[in-house]
């Protein structure tokens, strides 16, 4: 991990960062189990990239929720989302794996029947590519379920733009 670190960086104070992050990184997955780490780690940049478009005043940003419907609609999800934004009128979804073949494709189905008649889009991040992993995710998988790896992470979050 240093070595890969240090590859991106050239001089002396950017690689001494290089190696404290690398090491610091070596300490989380030895301490905990590899896959929950990645998985943390998605929920993290998925959050973070979210946070541009729910920042106002007025929309919600959260990691780890039950998202429930109440205007209308009787609806709680069956199980805690890893990352909300909801601006009032529209929201999205992300469930975080590090692998495609981790995700629950009923649980994500539940989402789609339940959150994307009422203005929400359902994204997938994951650390493998987009197409990686909706194929693992298999053919079950809705293709309004937006799959985001790392090659588009940075420009295909959020999902309803800011």
């Amino acid at each position: 991990m240093e070595a890969l670190a240090n590859s991106f960086h050239r001089d002396q104070r950017s690689r001494a960062t290089a190696v404290t992050l690398a090491r610091l990184f070596e300490r989380l997955y030895k301490r905990f189990d590899a896959g929950n780490v990645r998985g943390c780690l998605i929920e993290a940049m998925v959050e973070t990239r979210l946070r541009a478009r729910y920042a106002d005043a007025g929309s919600q940003l959260d990691n780890n929720v039950f998202v429930t419907l109440s205007n209308g609609a009787k609806y709680r999800t069956s199980t805690s989302v890893d990352v909300v934004g909801h601006d009032g009128y529209r929201g999205e979804c992300h469930d975080c794996k590090a692998r495609g073949r981790y995700v629950d494709t009923e649980w994500i189905t539940e989402l789609v029947a339940h959150l994307v008649p009422h203005q929400f889009r359902i994204g997938v991040a994951t650390a493998e590519s987009a197409p990686t992993a909706r194929r693992a995710m298999g053919a079950g998988i809705s293709q309004t379920v937006t799959v985001t790896g790392p090659e588009s992470w940075w420009d295909g979050l959020p999902l309803w733009g800011t």
